[in-house]
């Protein structure tokens, strides 16, 4: 699972569920979250139970969406959560190399090894799956990929490719076939071509086409695939149960990101660059 695609996003007032294709059912309406944030940095998700809030500088907020449970970690003052795996979310901090692992469960932080300095230049990590972290950074005016194993503390580096990316939920690192751009299981996202500009869902059997519109901000995980079309609407498709669902958020040049766990999508939303996003959330499934 990765969040694909960063997105700002706006500020809401009403919401109203918008139909999709003929696969829609209606769902419950999103619901102001009973948490807020102090930051502008967009909340993340392990993919499966949790969500980890950018609460307050320094401040990683973990709610658990089955107990609905609330546990405040410190993580440093220019620290914040970037990205979730089950059971994790990917910690990385202004000027600092080390990236950390966040374990959700018990809010234990610890470093990743991601070995020595290099000539390659600082990382920028952005991305945790079940075995490699992924990050970015430069070197002779040239953009690199890194990635470095969870467990072994392997390093593998190679020449930025936007079309070849790697699963870092593999732990061979393969790549994804040509246009597919995420995997979760048997699933895997598949972006179209620059005419076609559609996004699909592959599986065993049939493919199932998301949409023909401008997409963005997409999210693979328990079955589960949500993502934003631009302005301001969030979908989301259950494979298990071939439902589609889809909201809107109201308001002037308003538009929205969205994370999902195996039962709750949750929406933040705001009117402009650097304001702290407001949430709401709704459930996906029972």
């Amino acid at each position: 699972m990765r969040l694909c695609t960063y997105l700002a996003v706006g500020a809401t007032a009403a919401l109203a569920l918008l139909p999709t294709a003929a696969e829609a059912r209606t769902g419950p309406p999103l619901q102001p979250f009973p948490h807020s944030v102090t930051t502008p940095e967009d909340p993340t998700s392990d993919g499966a139970r949790y969500f980890a809030l950018n609460a307050a500088p320094g401040t990683v907020r973990v709610f658990d969406t089955e107990t609905r449970s609330v546990r405040d970690v410190a993580v440093g003052e220019r620290c914040r959560a970037r990205s979730g795996s089950p059971g994790v979310v990917l910690v990385v901090c202004d000027q600092e190399r080390t990236p950390y692992l966040l374990r959700l469960a018990t809010g234990a932080l610890h470093p990743v090894p991601v070995g020595p300095q290099t000539t390659e230049g600082i990382e920028y990590w952005h991305t945790v799956g079940r075995h490699w972290i992924a990050g970015t950074t430069t070197t002779v005016g040239k953009q690199i990929e890194v990635f470095v194993n969870r467990r072994t503390g392997e390093r593998v580096s190679r020449s930025f490719d936007l079309d070849a990316g790697r699963d870092v939920d593999d732990p061979k690192l393969r790549p994804y076939p040509r246009s597919v751009f995420d995997r979760d299981g048997s699933l895997s996202l598949r972006a179209g071509d620059s005419a076609d500009g559609s996004l699909s869902l592959l599986r065993r059997g049939p493919d199932t086409r998301l949409t023909t519109r401008p997409w963005r901000s997409t999210q693979l995980s328990a079955g589960i695939v949500t993502w934003t079309e631009e302005p301001r609407t969030v979908r989301a498709y259950d494979d298990r149960a071939r439902v589609r669902l889809g909201w809107v958020v109201d308001g002037p040049a308003t538009v929205a990101t969205s994370v999902h766990t195996r039962k709750h999508v949750l929406v933040a939303a705001r009117s402009s660059w650097g304001e702290s996003p407001r949430l709401l959330w709704a459930r996906i499934r029972k």
